[in-house]
């Protein structure tokens, strides 16, 4: 699922399967791989590989301490899960 308000520069890759959030903008030549999460206000730079399963930006934690984590912005970075 792509929000509505997501922006996907026109030379990235974003396969089926992937959830970017509200304001989300993942730069050019990146490559958001199936099982990602990208949460709300998340920027992705250019060149960038996200591959699954992988959930980046907003954290909430209920109960007595919120915890959010906003503006992430990943620069030329490859995340990927270990292997």
């Amino acid at each position: 699922m792509i929000h509505e308000t997501a922006q996907i520069h026109p030379t990235a890759v974003v396969e089926e399967g992937v959830i970017l959030g509200a304001n989300v903008k993942v730069g050019a030549f990146s490559f958001i791989g199936t099982g990602v999460e990208i949460g709300e206000g998340t920027e992705v730079k250019t060149h960038v590989v996200i591959k699954g399963p992988t959930k980046i930006g907003v954290i909430t934690r209920s109960t007595n301490s919120p915890l959010s984590v906003k503006s992430v912005r990943i620069l030329n970075t490859r995340v990927s899960r270990p292997h």
